[in-house]
């Protein structure tokens, strides 16, 4: 048997990379502007959500100061309604069972001058004695 070899030659010369034209400039340039618009569209788009979020924020804000001015005012009335001096000089007779002050319970201090001893009006004790 006899085996036959042939030589081809093969030239690729053709298949290697082709230099930078018109072409590939305008086709990077294009993808370029596409990313960028893509970018923009994309910033625009978080920039209405942002906008959209704080105005439901806003809002709900609003809503909670309402809502604590209502409820300072109420606590103010109750306030101005627990400490009312008819109120409380009610509560103090009913439920503690106090009253007024009868003359002789009521001692009037003035101040004394350093040394000095003051006299009760009713009796000889002094306030030394106290």
């Amino acid at each position: 048997m006899i085996e036959v070899y042939t030589v081809k030659r093969i030239e690729n010369l053709g298949l290697g990379r082709r230099a930078c034209g018109k072409a590939a400039r305008r086709c990077r340039r294009q993808l370029l502007l596409g990313a960028t618009a893509c970018a923009l569209l994309i910033g625009y788009a978080w920039v209405q959500y942002r906008w959209v979020e704080l105005g439901y924020r806003a809002d709900q804000l609003d809503r909670q100061v309402v809502r604590l001015q209502d409820l300072n005012r109420a606590l103010q009335l109750e306030l101005a309604t627990l400490s009312a001096p008819e109120r409380l000089d009610l509560l103090a007779r009913d439920r503690l069972g106090l009253q007024p002050p009868r003359p002789e319970q009521i001692v009037v201090s003035l101040p004394q001058p350093a040394g000095e001893v003051a006299q009760v009006q009713q009796g000889s004790r002094t306030t030394a004695e106290r």
